[in-house]
């Protein structure tokens, strides 16, 4: 009998054990599951103008040295747990965005299956609060799908941030700036759907980086096309095109065109307002041509300098600039032929391409 109950322990004993192996074993399982999801998050910073930063271990944000870019110079925080279980997360970066002189963190996730997300991208901004890193902002922007990005501007007299995600699903995104003071985003892009990413450039030599939005402007179904956002007071605004209604701006490219070394507007308009009305077309192309136009741009305002019609064609590319023979450098325009035009004694000349 004493035997049979050491027998009857002894099995106990090693049942209990694989039990444990096998707890053991299942934690193994999700937390390695878990790194690996959050090992997809990239490790440097994605936004541009971000301090020299880093995803060291145990996901921690460090500050680093741009010698020693893996060597964590100092901890800041670990990444909160609601980015490590997102669907998709991105690390933009570190960057003093109200200028106390300690940098916040910025990152956002994506969980579209998340009902207390839904279709919403959040932004995590991450301040240093009596001493300690905390969570400092927690904002959502409305998006159907993900396309991160973001972009710290050190300026005077304040510095700023803006972020882009898949505002307009497949149609494309959109570009929102934070707002600290009213602790929002606030969508700037406004009506225009952007393809590809938007340029930052201080083409009016304030001091200040305009926004220029490449737009979508592939076809006569697509409305509005390019635009540039003006920093004014304290919000961006829509600084051109500066009309209203017709005619449409369906792509745009900025480029030093009479080598004055400052870039001017170049972009293609559409004069129409439906696509599908038959009476518009004649062989696939339209009645009213599309115009090219060229603007100036000055501290005070943006003037139109010359326009031109451009041959029609039903489809168009987005123009280019570069070298088109026999101008030494032009505004390319591609679609049923290809066609060089440049700024000539304060006009645009158009010829086409051999």
């Amino acid at each position: 009998m004493k035997n049979n109950n050491g027998n009857i322990k002894a099995h106990v004993s090693i049942i209990q054990k694989l039990q444990f192996l096998l707890i053991g074993l299942v934690l193994f399982v999700l937390v390695s599951a878990h790194e690996a999801t959050a090992a997809t998050m990239n490790r440097e910073p994605v936004g541009k103008g971000s301090l020299p930063a880093r995803l060291c271990w145990q996901r921690t944000v460090c500050l680093v040295d741009t010698k020693k870019p893996s060597v964590c110079r100092t901890p800041l925080v670990k990444i909160p747990r609601a980015a490590m279980k997102a669907h998709s997360a991105t690390f933009y970066g570190v960057f003093d965005v109200d200028g106390d002189g300690s940098p916040e963190v910025f990152l956002d996730y994506w969980s579209p299956l998340n009902r207390k997300d839904e279709d919403n991208v959040v932004l995590l901004v991450l301040k240093k609060i009596r001493g300690r890193y905390r969570q400092f902002l927690r904002l959502k922007a409305e998006s159907h799908g993900y396309n991160p990005g973001a972009w710290f501007l050190n300026e005077q007299p304040h510095a700023k941030a803006v972020f882009m995600t898949r505002d307009g699903g497949s149609s494309g995104s959109g570009l929102f700036y934070l707002n600290l003071k009213k602790k929002s985003l606030e969508l700037v892009s406004g009506p225009v759907f952007l393809e590809g990413h938007p340029e930052f450039q201080d083409i009016d030599g304030d001091g200040m980086a305009e926004i220029f939005l490449p737009g979508r402007g592939r076809d006569r179904t697509s409305e509005p096309g390019a635009a540039i956002l003006h920093w004014k007071e304290d919000r961006y605004e829509m600084w051109w095109p500066n009309w209203e209604g017709l005619p449409r701006v369906i792509y745009a490219v900025l480029a030093d065109l009479d080598g004055d070394g400052r870039k001017e507007i170049a972009a293609v308009l559409e004069p129409e307002t439906e696509a599908a009305d038959s009476d518009k077309y004649v062989d696939g192309e339209t009645r009213t041509p599309r115009v090219l136009g060229i603007w100036k741009v000055t501290a005070e305002n943006i003037t139109a300098l010359s326009k031109t019609k451009v041959p029609d064609g039903k489809y168009l590319s987005e123009p280019t600039f570069g070298r088109v023979p026999p101008f030494s450098s032009a505004i390319e325009l591609n679609y049923t032929r290809t066609m060089g035009c440049a700024l000539e004694d304060g006009k645009i000349s158009c010829r086409e391409r051999e």
